[in-house]
């Protein structure tokens, strides 16, 4: 039932990008900055061909923002988007006919019962998914199968440590902002229904992981708690180069500053710093 539900609402729910669209500029730059996050660790051969699954792609943002970046011309890419929810599908080959030399595909499906083969895709990305799935770790377990031996994950999802946690509430208070309700709700409500939402702390994201993927780096991004304070003080491109400089040094920054995680691991691989 929980599924249907989801699904259900996802056909009523806009895009993002038309939810992007209705954005003040300095949010649309904050948003966006996941897709820049997510490219900077997916990696290209030059020669072998490379396969990637895009879990959740909605209405093909992604696909335009990060494959508008590589060089025209390269024949040995090949994507495939799936998602619940037809009519984002439908936006997203529209979007798609403008790198048509790009192989690509999109498939309506369940990201918890991949219809994919064993060991098929070289990358998998999920931007802010696993955060509305009953079980996170069915995704993951279905990953483990359908990505190659030596293939890659990269994930964003809410942390709890973001604009509900305790770094937030801080500078909040100092600022006299209205503060956000409990991190750990773990429902939303979309069209009188309840429909799985939640964040992550550190250690559940990587208990998610660990049983099949090795974690090569995990930082947080997307500081809103600061960019809400600045904004009260600050020039708006003066905020937005900020933005920009904070965004990019991210991984060497407090974990409990931003709003969202960025996993990315690898099948067959170890990581003892964790």
């Amino acid at each position: 039932m929980a599924k249907r539900a989801i699904r259900e609402a996802e056909e009523d729910l806009p895009t993002i990008t038309e939810s992007i669209m209705k954005m003040n500029p300095l949010e649309r730059l904050s948003c966006l900055m996941t897709y820049h996050q997510v490219g900077k660790h997916v990696t290209f051969s030059q020669t072998r061909h490379i396969s990637i699954l895009d879990i959740g792609c909605g209405d093909g943002l992604f696909l335009r923002k990060f494959f508008d970046m590589i060089p025209q011309g390269r024949n040995n890419l090949m994507y495939v988007g799936i998602d619940i929810s037809l009519r984002k599908l439908h936006f997203a080959q529209n979007n798609a006919r403008k790198l048509d030399w790009i192989e690509t595909h999109f498939v309506l499906a369940d990201a918890e019962s991949l219809p994919f083969r064993v060991s098929v895709f070289d990358i998998a990305t999920i931007i802010e998914v696993i955060e509305h799935l009953p079980d996170p770790g069915a995704l993951i377990s279905e990953l483990d199968r359908a990505i190659r031996p030596d293939g890659k994950v990269i994930i964003t999802t809410p942390s709890a440590y973001g604009t509900k946690g305790n770094f937030s509430i801080i500078l909040k208070n100092i600022c006299f902002l209205k503060q956000s309700v409990s991190h750990r709700e773990k429902y939303i409500v979309i069209r009188g229904k309840k429909l799985p939402h939640r964040d992550f702390t550190l250690n559940e994201i990587t208990t998610i992981f660990l049983p099949h993927f090795g974690i090569i780096k995990i930082y947080s991004f997307n500081f809103g708690a600061i960019y809400h304070v600045l904004a009260k003080f600050l020039p708006h491109r003066i905020l937005a180069l900020i933005i920009l400089c904070l965004e990019n040094h991210a991984p060497k920054l407090p974990s409990t500053w931003g709003n969202n995680w960025l996993v990315y691991a690898k099948k067959n691989y170890e990581d003892a710093s964790l």
